[in-house]
């Protein structure tokens, strides 16, 4: 397998940087841009989904060394849309036991500073990682150890996105109604395992239920509330939602998503979104 992240990568176009103010403290911050943001002009819960599952990592790592995670478990829930920025992220462990990690992030709108007390919060995640062999990962325990002290960013000369972040994933809507979305499992979206990152996963799984929501609701409605169960890796792929839209009005929508390797029929995810419209 290639190095990772390969040069065009997700995670290198959010061009975010992250501070690892200790090994079991980290801070990531992204500027927002008009392809991460949805239709009320915030931060795409997918995109912060993808930076959740970064931020959270690093603390996870910090927690496991040599061993290495993967994530088992990712929720957010939305106070308000960051719309101005920089999205700023800060990570701690709740617990770290024998065999899985909890970690807590606050997600907070900078309103133009980076500090990580500014701004006003905007949501809250928490992530749940396996512990798992550190011989799974193509990246060595040194590399996160050497970033204990430092702001580093993966964001190369060249990165950025050069379209919305939906069609920077490559994602196909095949019946939008029905919320039926795919990905492939391709560099561009691939994690040190070689399958499709968690954050990309949540983001198709928000994206299905956006489409759904708003075939239910008749209006543009956004993801406020995120709950992703990981079961299984996508092996070949792409990736395949189903959905099934629970209860609706004209403004909000819950909708219960499962996410299937479509080359094998495996259970890769499920997942329970609520989707809405954020205030003007």
């Amino acid at each position: 397998m290639n190095s990772y992240p390969p040069d065009r990568h997700v995670l290198r176009d959010l061009e975010h940087t992250t501070e690892r103010v200790a090994r079991d403290h980290a801070v990531v911050r992204a500027d927002v841009r008009p392809e991460l943001c949805g239709p009320s002009g915030g931060v795409r819960a997918g995109v912060l989904a993808c930076l959740v599952d970064v931020t959270g990592a690093m603390v996870a790592l910090g927690a496991v060394l040599p061993d290495w995670t993967a994530t088992a478990d990712l929720a957010y829930h939305a106070r308000r849309p960051v719309r101005q920025g920089p999205v700023v992220m800060t990570a701690r462990p709740i617990r770290a036991g024998r065999s899985i990690v909890v970690v807590g992030c606050e997600v907070r709108d900078g309103l133009g500073d980076d500090a990580v007390d500014a701004g006003e919060p905007a949501g809250i995640a928490t992530i749940t990682f396996a512990r798992i062999p550190g011989s799974a990962s193509t990246i060595t325990p040194g590399a996160i150890e050497e970033g204990v002290g430092r702001v580093t960013s993966m964001a190369l000369p060249d990165s950025g996105f050069r379209a919305p972040f939906h069609e920077a994933l490559g994602l196909r809507f095949v019946d939008p109604a029905a919320g039926i979305v795919e990905v492939d499992k391709d560099d561009y979206v691939r994690n040190s395992f070689g399958t499709i990152n968690g954050g990309v996963v949540a983001a198709t799984l928000a994206a299905a239920a956006e489409a759904a929501g708003a075939a239910a609701t008749g209006a543009p409605v956004e993801t406020l509330d995120l709950q992703v169960h990981y079961l299984a890796q996508t092996k070949a792929g792409p990736a395949r939602t189903t959905a099934d839209v629970l209860r609706h009005d004209d403004r909000s929508a819950v909708v219960r998503l499962e996410l299937h390797d479509v080359s094998d029929g495996t259970l890769l995810a499920l997942a329970t979104v609520g989707v809405g419209l954020f205030p003007a």
